[in-house]
């Protein structure tokens, strides 16, 4: 694979991008993963300070941050096409 050159720009958005994601798979699961923790502890007798964990593990891959890149890159291309027609 060919070095992709990101910009700062263009790794800010696919930050953007992957923390998006990100929320939207933690959200999707939050009822079910607490109260799969729930089930785990006794709440009729609570303990001081038990901790009630709560665990994601989100895997992205570099296909997904090049997948990304090409959709930014994308529509950048198009905002400069349209920004030249307005001009």
């Amino acid at each position: 694979m060919k070095p992709l050159n990101i910009t700062p720009e263009e790794k800010e958005e696919i930050v953007k991008e992957i923390a998006e994601r990100m929320k939207d798979i933690v959200y999707a699961n939050a009822y079910r993963k607490v109260a799969d923790a729930l089930n785990d502890i006794d709440l009729n007798s609570l303990e001081t300070m038990r901790e009630i964990e709560v665990n994601y593990k989100l895997v992205f891959t570099t296909d997904d941050v090049a997948q990304i890149l090409g959709r930014i890159r994308r529509a950048m291309k198009k905002r400069k096409r349209v920004g030249a027609r307005n001009d």
